[in-house]
């Protein structure tokens, strides 16, 4: 339902929203329009400052007494989602350490496997090169060594790749800096010698959180705490 001064809430009730809308303009129509120049008029704009303050005071305690009952609804309905939802996301939670986990062992896994490869290239080709050696053979050990090094160098890049992996399991461990003033008067004069900038004085958490994100354990800076938190998010797309 719809008023020239604005939408009434259904909890209101169309009724009393009318009366109310309609009583506010004329009571700002008629204040608006008194003139003030002679003791009466005094006298009658008093009046109407009284009765504006009595309507003022009516409709607060109205107000008040439909958004109490409000209030009381929405910590029930508070109350009633967040067990659950609670529930479903510690068990979330748990679900995304297993599968974390799991990323983790495969990861070991095949960076074991790259080394061992790399180890197994090294061997063979140590009994290669001392075979040639012994039949008189020293160019061809040379080569047999070289290529070694080179399929050894690529071994040793598989590990590293292998261990940088993740496996696609649909979770990550993402970072999530933070920051901490231990000691004020030391941060204040890191920030009065221009290491640090000036807003952060001001101890906002998502500033500061801000700055850490940017700056990560790249600074240290005395009486500032920066760490990491890192937490376990799921991808999207699976």
């Amino acid at each position: 339902m719809e008023n020239k001064l604005t939408t009434i809430p259904p909890e209101v009730g169309g009724a009393l929203g009318n009366s109310i809308l309609d009583k506010a303009t004329a009571t700002a129509n008629y204040m608006e329009g008194l003139v003030v120049s002679t003791e009466d008029d005094v006298d009658k704009a008093q009046r109407a400052l009284n009765e504006s303050r009595k309507i003022y005071k009516g409709w607060d305690e109205k107000r008040k007494e439909i958004t109490r009952v409000l209030d009381v609804r929405k910590r029930a309905i508070m109350d009633f989602f967040n067990p659950p939802m609670k529930l479903v996301e510690k068990a979330g939670n748990k679900l995304k350490k297993k599968l974390y986990e799991f990323s983790e062992r495969k990861r070991a896994e095949a960076a074991r496997a790259a080394e061992e490869e790399r180890k197994r290239i090294e061997r063979n080709a140590a009994k290669r090169a001392e075979r040639a050696e012994e039949k008189g053979e020293a160019e061809r050990a040379e080569d047999i060594r070289q290529e070694a090094a080179q399929a050894a160098a690529q071994a040793a890049q598989a590990v590293t790749e292998a261990r940088g992996k993740t496996t696609q399991v649909g979770v990550s461990q993402r970072d999530n800096w933070k920051a901490e003033v231990l000691d004020m008067r030391l941060f204040a004069e890191q920030v009065a010698n221009g290491l640090v900038p000036a807003h952060l004085l001001i101890l906002d958490s998502k500033e500061a959180s801000k700055y850490a994100t940017a700056m990560k354990d790249t600074v240290s800076i005395q009486g500032l705490r920066i760490y990491n938190e890192p937490y376990l998010a799921a991808n999207r797309g699976r």
